[in-house]
């Protein structure tokens, strides 16, 4: 009888076990994904983050007057213009533009656009390095129309990418020296990057990087949905890794800052409501040899650090790159 009691027992734990696998899985597939179609594609819902503070004056001003620059710089320069294409380890086809010194330069300035953004916003930096004798590099990164790929990969996998890009570089020009420049999600990818560059890599700057993807999303989670990131961020977690092919908690650029042995300059606005500023100071303690820190004060948020005032944004970070490369 106890056997029969206990066989009986068994198979009923064991269908419900099933049920809660099923329960489970179901709940991860359908909350999971939803949440990584929202935050990993492009123009999906992750893009429309509500405000928290309004834009100041000074910002508007600033970014429409660097937009008037930008495009007249790029009609006066458009004979320097050249697109390019580059494929991924994956397969991928990156499409981006150089925009090359009427004179011969071997320095290089590969600048990385942020999250949900683009290639014409990577534009309003160049334009600003471009008269320190840079060769400008700028592309659509994965998931960012015209490249291709389906998921943003937060600078996971796009960081493999950016080295394919130094390599190609170097091997058009070996005597190539190159400066990485990426904001927010492109400062994440600079900085994952940096941890094994070549040398031809002189300095690398990181304008409002996270630290830690999976700590940004936490908050966003609560900031955007008002939920938890258990179980909900776990389940997206297992999502993005079976359809983007990456581990959220796995992106850190801080861990990679500390192999780094590349200068790094951290730029970052003091209120900025989305990374907040503790995160670059974070990077900043944990980086070994040569680094740099430029904490825009005021009300200026994310991203808008190069609208504070933009003659003193380029003046400090090429003060810093001027130290690690050569006169030529």
């Amino acid at each position: 009888m106890t056997v029969t009691i206990s066989k009986k027992f068994t198979k009923r734990l064991l269908c419900v076990l099933a049920v809660l696998v099923f329960l489970y899985g179901s709940a991860t597939f359908f909350i999971g994904g939803y949440f990584v179609n929202y935050a990993l594609v492009a123009k999906n819902g992750g893009q429309k983050r509500p405000k928290v503070q309004a834009q100041l004056s000074t910002v508007i001003r600033n970014k429409e007057l660097l937009e008037k620059e930008r495009d007249a710089w790029l009609e006066k320069n458009q004979a320097q213009v050249e697109p390019f294409q580059f494929t991924t380890a994956d397969g991928l086809t990156l499409q981006g533009h150089k925009i090359r010194q009427k004179n011969p330069s071997n320095r290089w300035l590969i600048i990385v656009h942020g999250y949900q953004s683009n290639e014409k916003r990577s534009l309003l930096y160049a334009q600003g390095f471009y008269k320190y004798g840079y060769n400008i590099v700028t592309y659509s990164l994965r998931g960012h129309r015209p490249s291709e790929g389906k998921y943003i990969t937060m600078g996971a996998k796009d960081a493999s990418d950016l080295q394919i890009l130094i390599k190609n570089i170097i091997a058009e020009n070996q005597d190539a020296q190159i400066v990485l420049h990426g904001t927010s999600m492109g400062g994440a990818t600079v900085l994952l990057a940096a941890a094994t560059v070549p040398e031809q890599v002189k300095a690398v700057i990181a304008d409002c990087a996270y630290s830690d993807l999976f700590t940004i999303f936490s908050k966003e989670l609560k900031f955007r949905f008002n939920l938890p990131p258990f179980p909900v961020l776990y389940m997206a977690q297992q999502m993005a890794q079976l359809q983007a092919g990456f581990t959220i908690s796995a992106v850190r650029p801080v861990d990679a800052v500390k192999k780094a042995s590349v200068p790094i300059m951290f730029v970052h606005t003091a209120k900025d409501d989305f990374v907040p500023v503790d995160m670059s100071l974070e990077m900043y303690a944990a980086k070994k040899g040569e680094k740099d820190k430029f904490i825009i004060p005021g009300d200026f948020g994310h991203a808008e650090a190069i609208f504070s005032d933009s003659e003193e944004y380029f003046r400090r970070i090429q003060n810093f790159c001027l130290k690690y490369l050569n006169q030529n």
